[in-house]
């Protein structure tokens, strides 16, 4: 959540929240969901920067929410989302293996129609490309930076 800090005496609240930003979907909500998906970007999982890129287009400006969605294809042609086990970092399964013909690992697959479950193993981040890859990544950036958002909102509020 964010505070902002504004001190004044009104008879009419709704011109009040209208004169500093702060109402339903008004300038300083938009400057905090920019900051959100701005700040959570060297923690979000990055391999081609489709679900890193995602807010911008899922996410309505103003609206409070910050969406990450990412598919992928799977083994019957259609699309799921993985955003949402990359987010809590664990792994779902029964996975088998996806060997090329030197035999190299080149990824996993699971079987048509079974209901996945959690395995109990976590996720392995790569973090060459965003060095504080991994699970939480708003939760964890909001920990981090949860001070500069809200001077930020602060400051729009007062412009």
């Amino acid at each position: 959540m964010i505070r902002v800090n504004l001190k004044a005496n009104c008879d009419q609240p709704s011109e009040l929240l209208k004169k500093f930003h702060l109402e339903a979907g008004g300038k300083v909500q938009e400057t905090v969901d920019r900051c959100v998906i701005e700040y959570s970007k060297p923690y979000c999982p990055k391999n081609t920067g489709i679900l890193e890129g995602s807010p911008y287009t899922m996410s309505p400006p103003g609206s409070g929410k910050v969406i990450y969605y990412a598919s992928g294809g799977s083994e019957d042609g259609s699309k799921t989302s993985y955003a949402r086990y990359l987010y809590y970092g664990v792994v779902y399964g029964p996975n088998f293996p996806i060997y090329d013909e030197t035999g190299a690992l080149v990824g996993w697959r699971s079987r048509k129609n079974q209901k996945k479950h959690r395995t109990g193993r976590e996720l392995k981040y790569n973090q060459e490309k965003n060095h504080l890859a991994g699970s939480f990544w708003v939760a964890r950036m909001k920990a981090d930076k949860m001070k500069q958002i809200e001077e930020v909102a602060n400051r729009v509020a007062r412009s």
